[in-house]
């Protein structure tokens, strides 16, 4: 996968806490934003048709990245 926060998780040992705790806040944050923009899109677009198939794996990239996001940010909390 070729996303920055996949390498940046990867190599998380080497990346200071603060700075990946403000990227994973920051992706975070544009997740959400996509999310909004994909789900404004919905009532626009007819159910059944290929452009709602491609706007559903949109809709669940984005979840499964706020989600993936999340659960990095409760681990990193968890820790002592």
């Amino acid at each position: 996968m070729r996303l920055p926060l996949v390498l940046q998780v990867f190599f998380a040992e080497s990346v200071p806490p603060k700075e990946l705790a403000k990227s994973l806040a920051g992706l975070r944050a544009y997740h959400e934003e996509r999310l909004a923009v994909y789900q404004g899109f919905e009532r626009e677009v007819e159910a059944g048709t290929g452009m709602h198939d491609a706007l559903r794996l949109g809709l669940m990239f984005q979840r499964m990245m706020i989600a993936w996001i999340d659960s990095l940010q409760k681990k990193r909390k968890a820790r002592p």
